[in-house]
């Protein structure tokens, strides 16, 4: 180790180290001596601190003490050997190089930059951990900034929820779940700066953890658990609406204690309309004023298909019309009802298998007979020219014919 010179002729100064002194002949001082082991002691403490540094030693490098130094503290305070973590002014962009001055002040731990006061980091004692903590009590005199410089959190994407840095409070029992934990922060919805979430939002969570939001929004809506506030212009302009409302309906009501309505009783019930005229107890009345036979008193619709199509009209002159083409039919009781067409079309049926004539009979052939009986068959008594045709005494004839009964 280094220590202060040994050799002859050394002297002592005013703090007890050993120094050397210059050789004044005038005055009979011979001076200190010169001894290899001297100086070789302090040039080798010197090229050791620089080899321990990893840096090569070099005669043409008066730096590298200063190197090694460096390099030395650097290693030893990322390996926290130093045991502080180490304060450089400025090094990087937007950092100045001013002087940093902390100390004790008569309102608490107080910093200065080039002069001038920047803030008190703590108040009546209680000291606030520069690297960050807890601290039992906290007394804040003037602003206090959270966030700034922080950038958001959250989603970048158009449309996505972001937020900044909070002040939150409570959780007292420190849970992982931020169990009675309150929070207040800025919230964006990315590109829809007029979007509800787009302002202050304070948050809470409840015992169990769920997170309840409520939102002050820059478009002026405040929106909470339960939904949108109303102010006083919203209730004033929905009063305004419900007046409005009321108004037309009173102004066009029909009053059933008085004029057309007083003999109408209208009941409805689970699964039941009934509508009965008092005037006329025991009967219903449905009535539409019309002079046209054909008009619907009462019209029948479907929404089956594409549009709401009229299915059953009820006219004014009694008849019950079926609407709806090809699959318009009427049934009773499970079987169809045969229509004019219906009818119209059996005839031409029955005119094809047997043509119009003078027939001895119309029941007994299914084809029709293969030839008819003539009048001028039958002659005067006893007289026939016909095998089929008998006669017989006073004007009676017998008739003969065979039937064929086919399949069906």
């Amino acid at each position: 180790m280094v220590d202060y010179t040994q050799t002859d002729g050394f002297v002592t100064d005013t703090k007890g180290r050993r120094q050397y002194a210059n050789r004044d002949d005038a005055n009979h001082v011979k001076g200190t001596e010169i001894e290899a082991a001297d100086h070789n002691q302090v040039r080798n403490e010197l090229v050791y601190t620089v080899k321990q540094a990893g840096i090569t030693p070099d005669n043409d490098d008066d730096t590298q003490l200063y190197q090694a130094i460096g390099k030395i503290a650097d290693e030893r305070a990322a390996s926290a050997e130093i045991g502080f973590t180490p304060v450089q002014q400025g090094g990087i962009e937007g950092l100045t190089d001013d002087k940093v001055q902390i100390g004790n002040s008569a309102n608490g731990l107080a910093a200065y930059v080039s002069g001038k006061l920047v803030g008190v980091f703590a108040y009546t004692g209680t000291y606030l951990p520069l690297s960050g903590g807890i601290v039992a009590w906290l007394n804040v005199k003037g602003a206090l900034n959270v966030g700034v410089g922080g950038g958001f959190n959250g989603g970048t994407a158009q449309g996505s929820f972001r937020w900044t840095n909070p002040i939150t409070f409570g959780n007292p029992s420190a849970s992982s779940n931020s169990a009675f934990c309150g929070g207040l922060q800025i919230g964006d919805i990315v590109s829809d700066a007029a979007n509800n979430q787009s302002g202050i939002n304070l948050f809470g969570y409840d015992y169990s953890g769920a997170r309840y939001n409520w939102y002050f929004s820059w478009n002026g809506n405040i929106i909470t658990p339960k939904g949108t506030v109303a102010f006083a212009s919203d209730v004033a302009a929905e009063a305004t609406r419900a007046t409005t409302v009321e108004s037309n309906l009173q102004g066009q009501k029909v009053d059933k204690a008085t004029g057309a309505m007083a003999a109408l009783s209208v009941s409805i019930g689970a699964g039941s309309f009934m509508m009965s005229n008092t005037d006329a107890p025991g009967y219903a009345t449905w009535m539409r004023a019309t002079s046209t036979g054909n008009d619907g008193v009462l019209d029948v619709y479907s929404n089956a298909g594409t549009a709401n199509n009229n299915v059953m009209r009820l006219c004014a002159d009694g008849s019950i019309r079926i609407i709806g083409g090809a699959g318009g039919w009427f049934y009773i009781e499970g079987v169809r009802v045969a229509i004019q067409t219906d009818i119209s079309g059996l005839q031409s049926q029955v005119n094809g298998k047997q043509a119009a004539g003078d027939y001895a009979t119309n029941t007994a052939l299914s084809n029709g007979l293969a030839g008819k009986l003539d009048i001028s068959t039958y002659e005067a008594d006893f007289n026939s020219g016909d095998s089929r045709v008998h006669d017989s005494p006073y004007g009676k004839r017998t008739q003969h014919f065979r039937a064929t009964a086919n399949a069906g």
